[in-house]
């Protein structure tokens, strides 16, 4: 399932696949990167003496191609009056394009915090920070829990975030024998039950929202029989049971036993992606090979689907390149660049975009549910990627798209 944040990453690599491109000329090429929480004075003061500074190079032209870089950051930088929440980022520079040479100035917030900042005057634009931006972003939910207490944190690529901490004394069981050996033992229960209870509802806070899941999985670790009741309850969310991953023993709670849990999980967190890719399509081809109706491949088809509002959940390769074309009198022509012939269009093109990109903007327009980006690192994926044309959808309800066909030869017809 894609996430608003998958989104932004999908967008931020796009951008960097862009920038590795370009190649300046000499080394005037401006990477200002603005870790966030800076005064804005920081930067400000810092471009000030590098101009400065750009007065020593020997070369005239480049030179002037350093100072032009700097002025335009400058300018770039007087259009906040604040670092933004999550930093700035500005490239500036001249670049070359065949036999010719162009400036290029952007300026953007990244969708998350920038942790360093970075000043760099080169041939070529530093991308190193965007790069740990784009990271593997996919947020794990762990749980320690023991009779000691309990500990609720998230994990994403390198990053950890403790989200609760708490601790309990269960009273332990009782030698003492006569009428005072059942109530003990029943307020030993009831303590149990009720930190339980505690417990779950502490889970369904920061692990759901609207009854739905917000990590892509759950670790449960501690060192008692807790965390096996825990999962058994009948009070555990049901969509949490449904995407925990592994249940083992840690021989410490708390923040140690986090640590544990973390360097455990390694190797399954780094999996977790690919099984998922895995499982959905894996559904898409059990829908083909049981003939249910229920799913569509094929540019025209899928846009044809997509304006009844058909489609549940969307598949589509990452690195796809096809192009959605918006022509003048409102058609819209989806298609692989090198597809395309001089008669293609009849008319001008309005607008073009890639597919991938316009759909990651417009997909709740159509009822589309979940959008999932799926690579051809896996055997699965490859199938789906060539086989298909990286682009797939699972329907909400059954389709006769022989009626779809049969309008397109129709139209061809009468044309």
């Amino acid at each position: 399932m894609t996430s608003p944040e998958d989104m932004e990453i999908w967008k931020m690599k796009k951008l960097i696949r862009q920038l590795s491109l370009v190649q300046g000329n000499g080394t005037s090429m401006i990477s200002l990167i603005i870790s966030a929480g800076t005064q804005i004075s920081q930067p400000t003061k810092l471009l000030i003496t590098e101009y400065g500074a750009a007065n020593n190079i020997r070369s005239r032209v480049n030179r002037s191609s350093v100072q032009s870089a700097i002025t335009s950051a400058q300018q770039k930088l007087k259009l906040y009056k604040n670092i933004p929440e999550n930093g700035l980022v500005i490239y500036c520079g001249t670049i070359k394009l065949d036999t010719k040479e162009k400036k290029l100035c952007i300026d953007f917030v990244p969708f998350k915090p920038i942790k360093n900042s970075l000043y760099m005057c080169d041939s070529r634009f530093h991308l190193d920070p965007l790069n740990e931006l784009t990271m593997e972003n996919e947020k794990f939910g762990f749980i320690i829990i023991d009779g000691n207490g309990l500990l609720l944190a998230n994990v994403f690529g390198n990053n950890k975030e403790i989200l609760h901490t708490s601790s309990v004394h269960l009273p332990g069981k009782t030698r003492r024998g006569g009428q005072s050996a059942l109530r003990f033992s029943r307020l030993r229960m009831e303590a149990r039950h009720n930190y339980m209870t505690k417990s779950i509802e502490l889970i369904k806070r920061y692990f759901t929202k609207n009854n739905k899941a917000i990590v892509s999985g759950i670790i449960i670790a501690g060192n008692a029989n807790l965390k096996k009741k825990l999962y058994q309850s009948d009070l555990f969310p049901v969509v949490l049971k449904k995407i925990v991953i592994k249940i083992f023993d840690i021989s410490y709670g708390g923040i140690n036993g986090l640590g544990q849990a973390i360097s455990r999980s390694k190797s399954i967190l780094s999996s977790v992606k690919l099984m998922n890719e895995k499982k959905i399509i894996g559904e898409f081809f059990e829908h083909i090979a049981k003939d249910t109706g229920l799913y569509c491949f094929g540019t025209d088809e899928i846009l044809y689907v997509l304006e009844m509002g058909a489609i549940n959940k969307l598949i589509i390769d990452v690195d796809s390149d096809i192009m959605r074309y918006e022509m003048d009198d409102g058609e819209v022509i989806c298609m692989n660049p090198d597809r395309i012939k001089p008669d293609t269009f009849k008319v001008p093109v309005k607008s073009k975009k890639l597919f991938i990109e316009w759909i990651l903007e417009n997909y709740s327009k159509y009822g589309v549910e979940d959008i999932y980006l799926v690579s051809n690192n896996t055997t699965e994926g490859h199938q789906f990627c060539t086989g298909f044309g990286g682009l797939g959808s699972i329907l909400r309800w059954k389709v006769e798209l022989s009626l779809f066909h049969e309008e397109e030869e129709d139209l061809d017809d009468f044309m």
